[in-house]
């Protein structure tokens, strides 16, 4: 909801998408945010249609993410547990992304990039994998999904957007690391500015 707000002082109209919500957003009376799922106008065509003509997304790992990208409208990722989905994802449609936290509470910190390929983690499915590993997941912040959506809002609306010099360190640090793992080179997807900032201790 934060996110939204952000954007509809950007004069953007937010539309919260889904079909299996269970809670309204509370207290909403911006007329510029739209819940989507609890509005009269709501079905499949309608889905479509705004996949259609929005100007970019906010999407988590749910199927229906696929689909804005048949219209070429690019998206952020949030809440992506896996790693590999960043190698997936390499292909100009999902231009950003950030990941939940992976931590180790027999370390007591987050679990590094070479860490999760060398503990196997690619392969844990179910929340009990996680656990009998002593590894919690932790989902995105409010705040990480705002600065993500702030941070793609001037990605995708600006051809001459360029990056801080530290987030360039850090995404190429980063990105190198994730090459030496075979994750490829990665050139049509960044990790999120303010996420890799605020959470090096996994660039390892």
């Amino acid at each position: 909801y934060d996110a939204m707000v952000e954007m509809s002082k950007l004069s953007y109209v937010s539309i919260r998408m889904g079909k299996h919500i269970s809670n309204k957003i509370s207290s909403n009376k911006n007329n510029l945010i739209l819940d989507y799922p609890f509005s009269k106008i709501a079905s499949d065509f309608m889905d479509i249609f705004f996949c259609n003509v929005c100007s970019f997304g906010i999407f988590d790992s749910g199927g229906f993410n696929s689909v804005p990208s048949l219209f070429r409208k690019p998206i952020a990722l949030v809440n992506i547990t896996h790693r590999r989905e960043i190698k997936n994802r390499n292909d100009s449609t999902s231009p950003l992304i950030i990941f939940k936290k992976i931590f180790s509470k027999k370390l007591n910190r987050q679990i590094s990039f070479s860490e999760y390929e060398n503990l196997n983690i690619f392969k844990f499915q179910k929340d009990s994998d996680f656990k009998d590993n002593n590894l919690e997941i932790i989902d995105n912040s409010n705040d990480e999904i705002k600065e993500i959506t702030l941070e793609a809002e001037l990605r995708f609306s600006s051809k001459t957007f360029k990056a801080d010099e530290e987030s360039i360190f850090l995404q190429r640090k980063a990105k190198n690391i994730l090459s030496q793992l075979s994750y490829g080179n990665l050139e049509y997807i960044d990790l999120g500015s303010h996420f890799l900032k605020n959470n090096k201790e996994i660039i390892n």
